[in-house]
């Protein structure tokens, strides 16, 4: 979206936007929620489909806008519009904090993990690894991306300083997130003082995809490479305590991509 028709939306665009992100992805949820209620299941698939709700929601706002909005926000998502540099980061940076944490564990007397749980999914083990990685980058990556940051982040930059408008998408997103605290695992084993750190890693996630969106030059496609990532990494079977220093990690260079998020202005590629 190019900041003259970013300018352009007003604040029922962005309801609009809002209402259709959050009521695809929690109709797709849905049923999880009910089955869980009830004691029973439902396929785990309705999870990945739900993580779409951003993406189409951001596509056909963008469509409506005119076609030049939903082709610049299309070429944003395009890795071959990116620097190379800014993709390299966006997936080897989430390996890199894996490493970090699984060292720290092996240092602290923990085993290593076994290289066949690197990267594996506990919630999908059927797929195998690479089409759980395919999936899980299309529909947590760019599903989630094209929305939050492709869109909404966008367009809230160019009347808000980007640290504030990281800040708004915080809670935008993490509230987006509120039907998983019926039927994803993770969280359904959080009590009040587990939920506070999660919404803070939430923001501080949120400020860290600010500066890497900014930084790249609002590539789509380098923070949904780090955003899918950093949930297959996080997914791994493995000591518990893996997550939670990744997390502590990841929270450190959020706050200090804070200080610089305010000096990072979008360059258009």
């Amino acid at each position: 979206m190019t900041p003259e028709a970013a300018a352009a939306v007003r604040p029922y665009r962005l309801a609009m936007f809002l209402m259709l992100a959050f009521g695809l992805s929690w109709l797709a949820w849905a049923p999880l929620v009910l089955a869980a209620l009830r004691g029973g299941q439902a396929t785990r698939y309705f999870h990945l489909v739900g993580g779409m709700g951003p993406a189409i929601a951001a596509l056909v706002m963008a469509g409506l806008s005119g076609r030049s909005t939903l082709r610049e926000l299309v070429h944003r998502a395009d890795p071959r519009r990116t620097p190379s540099m800014w993709l390299a980061l966006a997936v080897l940076a989430p390996i890199g904090l894996y490493v970090i944490a699984v060292t720290i564990l092996r240092v602290a007397g923990q085993p290593w993990p076994r290289l066949a749980d690197v990267g594996a999914s506990k919630e999908y083990p059927e797929l195998g690894r690479a089409l759980y990685w395919a999936a899980n980058i299309l529909c947590y990556g760019y599903g989630e991306e094209i929305g939050w940051r492709g869109y909404l982040l966008r367009t809230l930059q160019v009347r808000r300083k980007p640290l504030v408008a990281a800040l708004i998408v915080s809670v935008v997103w993490s509230f987006w997130h509120l039907p998983l605290f019926w039927f994803a695992a993770g969280m359904l084993a959080m009590g009040p003082a587990e939920i506070a750190g999660w919404f803070f890693s939430m923001v501080t996630g949120s400020v860290l995809m600010t500066w890497l969106f900014n930084s790249s030059g609002g590539s789509v496609a380098a923070v949904a490479l780090f955003h899918g990532v950093l949930d297959i990494v996080m997914g791994s079977p493995g000591h518990p305590m893996t997550v939670n220093i990744m997390g502590g990690v990841l929270t450190v260079w959020g706050i200090a991509a804070a200080f610089r998020t305010e000096r990072v202005k979008i360059r258009a590629n």
